[in-house]
């Protein structure tokens, strides 16, 4: 696993493991609180957003379709800021 900045593209640190462990756990130990962190649906298991919560790291994603989550405010385009 490795984070890619998308400005610069430069790797900001790596975590290499076992395929048997998914993504997400390798993905936590990265996370710092500067970061904002995008990732598709695949990442919106509570265990990871948990994990990026407690950095204080901000995140921007894709969530499953069966994920419900409160709307804290309604965007002109129909998405809407959830916490």
């Amino acid at each position: 696993m490795t984070p890619a900045e998308t400005g610069t593209r430069a790797l900001p640190g790596a975590v290499i493991g076992p395929t048997a462990e998914g993504d997400t756990s390798w993905a936590s130990p990265l996370l710092r609180p500067d970061m904002l962190v995008l990732w598709d649906k695949g990442f919106d298991g509570n265990d990871f957003l948990a994990a990026v919560t407690a950095t204080r790291a901000q995140f921007l994603g894709r969530l499953r379709s069966n994920r419900r989550t409160p709307v804290l405010t309604r965007l002109a385009d129909g998405s809407y800021l959830s916490g």
